[in-house]
């Protein structure tokens, strides 16, 4: 895996990400240089990991979309189960220290999109030498906490377009950059339901 350079737009947002978090120094700057494995141009569609693929990775979006997918055997129906914005990780396991796979294929929704991967292994042994790797990995964790629990509160909304008015709420980030179909698929409601709701938006705005 050759070393990033040090103006490719992926390095330098981790960079700046981890900075918010810690003052770094020299060896986290060599850490990252040669564990990241940034891809860059991903087309929409592509898949970073399949569901059941034991390997252990996780994956950092610093650009685009990426989505857990899963796909119904008996209908084909599409079910997004979280998604990965900017500054956002998705793990292949439950977390770090588990071999439990996460249900579902990392999927890329936007063409364009920009990631940033390291190998499990590299992290937790650069954990034993340099404690501040558990503030970024706090970091991570605690966005997707928040995401899935506000995922169960939506669901918990007696109507589909109940539950699509809390997301625009939960999530207003989502609701503009996902497209109308990606939220149906995240729901588990119907397209014209999530239309719906966007023309009653239109109509109040102060909802």
């Amino acid at each position: 895996m050759p070393f990033p350079r040090k103006n490719n737009p992926s390095y330098q947002y981790m960079v700046r990400f981890w900075s918010k978090y810690c003052d770094l120094e020299d060896i986290h700057l060599q850490w990252l240089k040669k564990h990241a494995d940034i891809r860059s141009n991903l087309k929409r569609g592509q898949v970073l990991h399949f569901d059941g693929d034991p390997q252990k990775i996780v994956f950092i979006v610093t650009k685009g979309l990426v989505g857990r997918v899963t796909e119904s055997e008996k209908t084909g129906k599409r079910k997004i189960i979280s998604v990965g914005i900017p500054g956002m990780a998705l793990m292949t396991t439950k977390h770090l220290y588990s071999s439990t796979p996460s249900i579902g294929s990392l999927i890329v929704l936007r063409s364009g999109t920009e990631i940033v991967s390291f190998k499990y292994r590299s992290i937790l042994e650069f954990r034993i030498i340099e404690r501040n790797t558990d503030i970024l990995i706090g970091v991570f964790t605690n966005k997707k906490k928040e995401q899935l629990n506000a995922f169960r509160r939506i669901a918990l909304e007696e109507s589909a377009f109940d539950k699509c008015l809390l997301f625009t709420k939960e999530f207003p980030l989502f609701f503009q950059l996902l497209s109308h179909q990606e939220i149906a698929d995240i729901l588990s409601i119907s397209k014209r339901t999530v239309q719906a709701v966007s023309s009653y938006l239109a109509r109040h705005p102060d909802q």
